[in-house]
């Protein structure tokens, strides 16, 4: 099994520390800036979840010795371009394989080295269509939703996936995150993300999905939600839902499952959001995950008004 390395280490990136036996690698090193604050600390302390045994450091040089492989993610623009270079360059002369992210890519603006050792994962290359019709997917889908950005939805779609990859041959999924291929899901397409018409963007991928569904004819459709299915915060409103609206109008979604943020939640409040959530997902709400990231909402700061914090799992 080949071992990996994960730089720079987040919460955004920890799913694949996780669910690392899905992609076949063995994560053996984690590297963060030390002014994040992991530096020292085991990675649990990223998601909150049970130890790991591996301790992040910021040492890129010396960890690349415990790897194989190094995942490059892009998880902020305060690490400057020329530092990922730098450690890019470090790779490439120690021979390893390297995993860069479509956004780190865009990031480095054409300055990543073109290499056989380079591959960039998460860039869709499907363009919109021409067509105004929507053509009925006639196969059981799951949606993963969520009351907004950094409620672990994306460690549920691996959840969901685990679950059925022992009782089903083929599955087709679309994930949430730019790394998201590493398992084997497809990235959804970019133009979701790009100003333009909603009723196009609807059309044009219910189209997409329905060509990889009659390509791959799998048992069974997963499809991650990005962001929130409303606005955040009337300060920071995150395209109150947009992508939602799209993925949920190009779909017949069978099974939803919905993650909220860590709060302490009545039973009365939670019913309410299923209410709120079903109807702008024109669907049932069939499970309820709640994450162990609390929503923090400061609308006195300069930057992020909307930021989550991380709870142990216990």
């Amino acid at each position: 099994m080949k071992r990996l390395m994960i730089y720079p280490f987040h919460s955004e990136n920890a799913p694949v520390a996780r669910y690392s036996h899905l992609i076949g690698y063995e994560v053996t090193a984690a590297v963060s800036p030390r002014s994040w604050g992991y530096t020292g600390k085991d990675m649990c302390f990223c998601d909150g979840g049970s130890k790991t045994g591996i301790i992040v450091t910021e040492d890129f040089l010396s960890a690349l010795h415990f790897c194989d492989i190094v995942f490059l993610d892009f998880v902020s623009d305060k690490i400057d371009r020329n530092v990922y270079l730098q450690n890019i360059n470090s790779c490439i002369s120690t021979g390893k394989e390297i995993i860069v992210t479509h956004r780190l890519d865009t990031y480095l603006m054409g300055t990543l080295p073109r290499t056989h050792q380079i591959r960039i994962i998460g860039k869709s290359m499907t363009s919109e269509t021409d067509e105004n019709y929507i053509i009925p997917i006639d196969i059981p889908t799951i949606v993963v939703a969520g009351i907004g950005e950094s409620c672990d939805k994306f460690s549920v779609q691996l959840a969901v996936r685990e679950f059925l990859a022992d009782r089903c041959d083929s599955i087709l999924q679309f994930g949430t995150k730019d790394y998201s291929e590493l398992f084997g899901f497809l990235p959804l397409p970019e133009f979701l993300y790009l100003p333009g018409d909603i009723s196009k963007k609807i059309i044009s991928l219910n189209h997409y999905i329905y060509k990889e569904v009659k390509r791959t004819s799998p048992e069974v459709l997963i499809v991650g939600i990005p962001g929130g299915f409303s606005y955040m915060t009337m300060a920071e409103p995150k395209n109150f839902g947009e992508l939602a609206f799209c993925i949920s109008n190009a779909l017949l979604i069978d099974t939803c499952i919905f993650s909220c943020y860590g709060e302490e939640y009545t039973i009365a409040q939670i019913n309410d959001i299923i209410k709120k959530a079903s109807g702008k997902l024109a669907c049932t709400i069939d499970g309820v995950h709640i994450s162990n990231h609390r929503l923090i909402v400061d609308t006195n700061a300069v930057d992020d008004k909307v930021s989550s914090l991380t709870v142990s799992n216990d």
